[in-house]
């Protein structure tokens, strides 16, 4: 993984922390509009799997997986079948 990634990756786990522990309304709009920018870029497939492979804080696990179904229900990504093999795992 590249250190770009990585540090990513951290930073949406961070976001994923402060939304679920956030002190004020405001943090929880930052958050939630930072990570659906995030739910959105073309890099999220291998972003969210990279959360749910190596994430540290489950709440960062919980919001990989919602992505990923919210994406997949609404046909937003299209997975080829070595990601349906990679996701089934």
């Amino acid at each position: 993984m590249s250190s770009t990634t990585s540090q990513e990756i951290a930073e949406l786990e961070k976001l994923c922390e402060q939304l679920y522990n956030a002190n004020s309304p405001q943090q929880i709009h930052e958050a939630n509009k930072l990570l659906e920018n995030f739910a959105n870029s073309t890099d999220c497939l291998n972003k969210c799997k990279i959360l749910l492979d190596r994430g540290i804080s489950p709440y960062s696990q919980f919001i990989s997986c919602r992505v990923l179904v919210k994406a997949i229900s609404r046909n937003t990504v299209i997975l080829s079948p070595q990601d349906k093999y990679d996701l089934s795992i």
